[in-house]
């Protein structure tokens, strides 16, 4: 019998049908919004070049890896990077290492000048925030989502 108030959802997070090239940058479970994103513009075969930058701790805790690399297998207009910054916590890992950087979004993505959506805790997604525009990415141009409270 207890009243409940609920608000939002506040944030226009949806993929930009008209932009030629996306990068999404996600921490953790903030890739879910962008699980969603590759699946829309995998089955409605749109042209958009789409680079993910997928930072984990450990392999282990990379969400929706095998569909992701299933996905990337279907659509040639995504290409997926993950990365982990603990990779001596466990399994071997051939993959990147480290953040998620202005060096690493240069080397994978074809276009560094395009829209960028964050994703994440909010302390990676304000590090993130401040990479993108340290490489001249205006504030128009940078979408974002926090995950509070995981």
């Amino acid at each position: 019998g207890d009243t409940v108030k609920i608000k939002g959802p506040f944030v226009m997070f949806l993929l930009e049908e008209q932009e030629k090239n996306i990068i999404l940058l996600a921490g953790g479970i903030g890739v879910t919004p962008f699980r969603c994103m590759i699946h829309y513009a995998t089955d409605k075969k749109l042209a958009n070049k789409i680079a993910v930058f997928y930072s984990n701790k450990k392999p282990e805790d990379i969400a929706f890896r095998e569909e992701f690399d299933s996905l990337v297998k279907k659509n040639k207009n995504i290409k997926i990077i993950y990365t982990v910054t603990r990779p001596e916590e466990s399994q071997q890992w051939h993959g990147a290492i480290g953040r998620i950087d202005a060096n690493m979004i240069r080397q994978h993505a074809d276009d560094i000048n395009a829209l960028y959506y964050v994703a994440g805790p909010p302390a990676m997604v304000d590090t993130m925030v401040a990479i993108v525009k340290e490489m001249g990415i205006p504030q128009n141009r940078i979408k974002i989502e926090r995950f509070v409270g995981y």
